[in-house]
């Protein structure tokens, strides 16, 4: 056994947590390639440590029971220890489970031992924690699990200091204490850098890292001088509020926040930055790692800039905003994928691609604006390596091929990648096709991949059963793969199943993680990416086939870049097939009878509905009082939106009707359809334009695909062009006040529509462009 992990249980056995997890991250830039784990157990011993530092500690108990679950594959030797992280685990469930009560209560802590209670009512802030307080707790802990519970209790002091010090700023983070913090300590054994003297006329940004070293030397010297506290992430964040010392001075009002991970206009509009405004600013790193280094000129010219804006400026996204955004994420991404290493690569490129999906904060830069360099891209070494062992199946001469739909998930009501699917097959021509069907489920929760998505979704079998059902019914072989696996593995069944049905053209609905990996394996002749808004970066496809013709046009480079021919094939939907005889009436609907209904369409509504769109949709009910907003899909944080339109006076105007089945029936009896920017939507368009209900929307030529669709379908001369809220909201206010106008576009919407709206022809030509692309192949 590695030298490392044995001297991990030996410290953790006798309580040291920081000796424990030092020997994990053994140094402020560790990569976890250089532990070489022998055993998929030992890895999964990296992985808890990891999650429980730099995680949440929701993750960290997934990361505990798997290690659990995995046991018999551990040396006997630790079989005590193994036992006190079964117990650990145990705690950690019932903390998250008080957590769980507050919200929605049940039994689930009823058995907890009472130092647990103490601990979480602590943590809740019920509990006043003196430096007393603290000792007389940690009485009632278990010895082997006191410096556990001793950080906790810091690290609580900690946050309830600063919500009586800073609790706008913490609020601006829209975080839950007991769900966002780590669940271990992180100390570092070096020293806090030694300052000779303070520039006095430019403004130091401290990256700070927990160091075991006292840091009440080095915080004096910025007693009397305004500093941005900076950390990379909101764990370390809170790994630094073990420190009283630390707690003390970043409570100070004359010092910022600033947590890179974040979105920087609310952090800094949070706080009383004035005395920041037009300063020059120079760095001071705690430890002056590589990433920093790399990035830190970047980030103090972007953070500058930042504050140089005027004041409005920090109430919306702006592309100065936007700009600090990126370069905060590029370095972020940069040290995490060092530190995981090759072999948790696609999970973290599959976490940082449903996190920059769900990111309200879609923006993009100035196009002049300093960025720093990419982050290097280590995921196309692994694909690479993949590429290099593929062999292609001999193409066959046939008037019959065989094409497989692969795709994420199956989801009925109204998701669009399901319902293009639902038509390519439906709609096939069985003379020349004969499809097949398989969901990589994807999407489900996976905990044997780390770092965990946290972005997931049920079952195929649950939210497509109607569709699947019905495509076997058809004699249409569909599978759903149910077992779970790690995305590497998963890509390489697929590539054996794709093997087996002897596939002459494979077509991945989109370039997720798994379909990525499997496009550098199979053997089949041809392989089809079939665009729904996002673009491939990779080599792996031989044809791309894109939504748009403009898509064409802006990512042509890209495409020949990657060694891929791309054609344009546009959508098209019959939405109109599934309407009821009539339209919905307002008040059975819950709205006024003589409002004028806005609506959103989208099934992922949290992330298309930004501040700014709200803000740009609660001065158009401002405007015009007949108005109300009612959009239609799932919404987690409801109060976000409400706050906004209160600020405006406007929140009683506010219905959310919820997740709905058919939502283009009741977009029937809606006045207006108000499209998200920066990013928008897609088919949901032409679920509001079927019933010529006009739509507000922007384009954006050099933006991404999402932010096309509103202009090409309703027309790119009805579109905002320019990017500028103001225009978006005077548009939408003059189709509400101007019946003549509204009437025009409304006709207009309905003829549109129809360009879009033959399923049939969209579907023979996908076949026509398969047949050329097969014989070309």
């Amino acid at each position: 056994m590695q030298e490392y992990l044995k001297n991990f249980f030996e410290f953790y056995s006798r309580g040291d947590l920081v000796a424990a997890v030092s020997q994990i991250i053994y140094s402020p830039e560790p990569t976890y390639d250089t532990l070489q784990p022998a055993n998929e157990w030992v890895k999964q011993v990296i992985n808890f440590v990891d999650a429980a530092v730099f995680g949440k500690s929701l993750e960290a108990r997934y990361q505990l029971m798997l290690i659990d679950n995995l046991r018999q594959s551990h040396p006997l030797l630790y079989e005590k220890v193994i036992n006190d992280l079964k117990v650990e685990e145990s705690f950690l469930l019932f903390l998250l489970s008080f957590a769980c009560q507050e919200k929605e209560p049940s039994g689930l802590g009823k058995n907890a031992p009472p130092f647990l209670e103490k601990i979480f009512q602590a943590e809740q802030g019920r509990i006043p924690l003196s430096p007393e307080a603290i000792k007389e707790i940690l009485v009632l802990v278990p010895s082997n699990f006191k410096t556990l519970f001793e950080f906790h209790l810091r690290m609580a002091a900690g946050w309830q200091h600063l919500l009586q010090r800073k609790s706008s700023y913490l609020l601006s983070l829209n975080c839950q204490y007991g769900e966002a913090h780590p669940w271990y300590p992180l100390q570092y054994s070096l020293f806090p850098p030694s300052l000779e003297e303070l520039l006095l006329d430019r403004i130091p940004v401290i990256f700070f890292e927990p160091l075991k070293e006292d840091l009440t030397n080095f915080l004096e010297k910025f007693e009397e001088c305004p500093a941005i506290f900076a950390f990379t992430s909101l764990a370390i964040f809170f790994q630094m509020l073990q420190f009283p010392a630390f707690v003390q001075a970043v409570g100070e009002a004359h010092h910022l926040i600033y947590i890179l991970e974040f979105y920087p206009h609310a952090q800094i509009n949070s706080q009383n930055f004035k005395d920041f405004l037009g300063k020059e600013f120079y760095p001071i790193f705690f430890i002056p790692t590589s990433h920093l280094r790399v990035y830190a000129p970047a980030l103090m010219q972007a953070l500058q800039a930042c504050f140089s804006q005027p004041y409005p400026e920090f109430k919306v996204d702006t592309p100065i905003g936007n700009g600090l955004y990126e370069i905060a994420k590029r370095l972020l991404f940069s040290i995490q994928q060092d530190r995981l290493g090759f072999s948790r690569l696609p999970a973290l490129y599959m976490r940082e691609g449903q996190l920059k999906w769900y990111d309200t904060h879609k923006g993009l830069p100035s196009s002049s604006q300093f960025l720093g360099p990419e982050a290097p891209d280590k995921m196309q070494v692994l694909l690479s390596d993949l590429a290099k062992k593929r062999t292609v199946r001999a193409r066959q001469t046939k008037d019959k091929i065989k094409v497989a739909h692969i795709v994420p998930q199956i989801a009925c009501g109204g998701h669009a990648p399901t319902r293009l699917l639902q038509n390519l097959v439906l709609h096939h021509n069985s003379l020349n096709i004969e499809p097949m069907v398989i969901s990589t489920e994807i999407l489900t929760e996976n905990l044997l991949e780390y770092p965990y998505n946290f972005y997931t979704s049920s079952s195929s079998l649950q939210r497509g059963e109607p569709l699947i059902y019905q495509f076997q019914t058809l004699g249409i072989s569909t599978l759903i793969h149910e077992k779970p696996t790690t995305y590497l593995h998963r890509a390489h069944h697929l590539s054996s199943l794709l093997k087996e049905a002897k596939i002459d053209v494979a077509v991945f609905h989109g370039p997720d993680t798994v379909n990525t990996l499997a496009a550098q394996m199979v053997d089949v002749p041809l392989r089809v990416l079939l665009e729904h808004g996002s673009q491939s970066t990779y080599p792996g496809f031989d044809l791309a086939i894109v939504s748009t013709d403009t898509a064409v046009e802006v990512y042509q480079d890209l495409y020949k870049k990657i060694r891929t021919q791309v054609v344009a094939l546009p959508f098209a939907l019959d939405v109109r097939k599934n309407w009821l005889p009539q339209p919905y009436e307002k008040k059975s609907l819950g709205l006024p009878e003589d409002s004028l209904v806005m609506t959103t369409i989208s099934t992922k509504l949290d992330t298309r509905l930004t501040n700014e769109l709200c803000y740009a949709i609660a001065e158009i009910l401002q405007k015009v009082p007949q108005a109300v907003y009612a959009p239609i899909g799932a919404i987690s944080n409801l109060e976000r939106i409400r706050k906004i339109f209160r600020e405006y006076g406007v929140d009683n105007r506010f219905y959310y009707l919820g997740p709905l089945a058919n939502p283009s029936q009741y977009a029937r009896s809606m006045h207006l359809y108000l499209n998200e920017f920066p990013f928008g939507s897609c088919l949901a368009i032409l679920d509001a334009m079927a019933s010529g209900c006009p739509v507000v929307t922007m384009f954006d030529i050099n933006g991404p695909q999402q932010a096309r669709y509103g202009g090409i379908f309703m027309g790119i001369d009805r579109a905002v062009t320019t990017g500028k809220k103001e225009e978006y909201i005077q548009l939408a206010c003059h189709l509400l006040t101007n019946p003549a106008m509204h009437k025009e576009w409304s006709h207009h919407a309905k003829k549109q529509y129809e360009q879009f709206a033959d399923v049939k022809r969209y579907v023979k030509s996908f076949e026509e462009i398969i047949f050329k692309a097969y014989g070309e192949f």
